[in-house]
């Protein structure tokens, strides 16, 4: 009869780059970047999820992707963790950063946040001048774009 091993954390990259993403790109969540220990617990397959969703915000399989920017939590659950039928999760957060956004002519690259009240995406810009202003863009209009 084999002894399962319980989960007893996670391990996760120390650089604090890793949980910065930009928007529009994948984050891959796999096991080069987040390992369950100790290495010889029984079950260590993570189930990706996002527990508060948003829209925009999806996990396939084990990749992160968000069309909008702001912290996004992700739930990573193994199966039958502690090994008494109860299953082990455990949350990370990832910062999305904003998009290029054609302003007029120029494009500038955009950050800011998304509103779930008003379906919004508040972008924090720069003028020709260098200085900060805020604009509401509707999400359809960044959605499917990319940082060059």
């Amino acid at each position: 009869m084999s002894v399962c091993v319980p989960v007893t954390g996670i391990m996760l990259p120390s650089d604090n780059s890793w949980y910065i993403m930009n928007q529009g790109t994948g984050k891959r969540l796999d096991g080069n970047h987040v390992v369950p220990v100790p290495l010889s617990a029984t079950n260590r397959t993570i189930i990706w999820s996002i527990p508060n969703p948003i829209p925009g915000v999806q996990v396939q399989g084990n990749v992160l992707i968000s069309s909008v920017t702001g912290h996004i939590t992700v739930r990573g659950t193994i199966i039958n963790g502690f090994c008494d039928g109860r299953n082990r999760w455990f949350d990370i957060t990832f910062s999305v950063r904003g998009d290029a956004v054609p302003v007029g002519r120029e494009t500038f690259i955009a950050e800011g946040h998304f509103d779930m009240a008003t379906g919004e995406w508040t972008a924090v810009e720069y003028d020709e001048n260098g200085q900060p202003t805020d604009i509401a863009v509707p999400l359809n209009a960044v959605v499917g774009r990319t940082n060059t």
